[in-house]
């Protein structure tokens, strides 16, 4: 039976922002949860079906990419929800 693996695509640094009561309620109204969010160099290769593995070497779902027009240089912020279970890496 074929495993699940994840490729690595790319190490970006990246510094962790503030999850606003807005946004956390906002995506519990929806139906999902929020993490943590965190902004890095922009990215156009970052999609919601991607996995994001920080520091803390826990598996991330990014569920939002957000591309903030008022930053230099440009950046994204990636808001991320814990994965239920953890895939092996390529």
């Amino acid at each position: 039976m074929p495993v699940e693996a994840l490729t690595l695509k790319e190490t970006l640094r990246y510094k962790e922002r503030t999850t606003g009561n807005q946004r956390y309620y906002l995506a519990m109204q929806a139906g999902a949860k929020v993490d943590a969010v965190i902004r890095c160099p922009l990215r156009r290769n970052v999609s919601g079906q991607d996995i994001a593995i920080p520091n803390d070497g826990k598996q991330y779902r990014i569920t939002l990419v957000q591309y903030p027009e008022d930053a230099e240089p440009p950046v994204m912020d990636l808001t991320l929800e814990r994965t239920t279970e953890d895939y092996e890496l390529a």
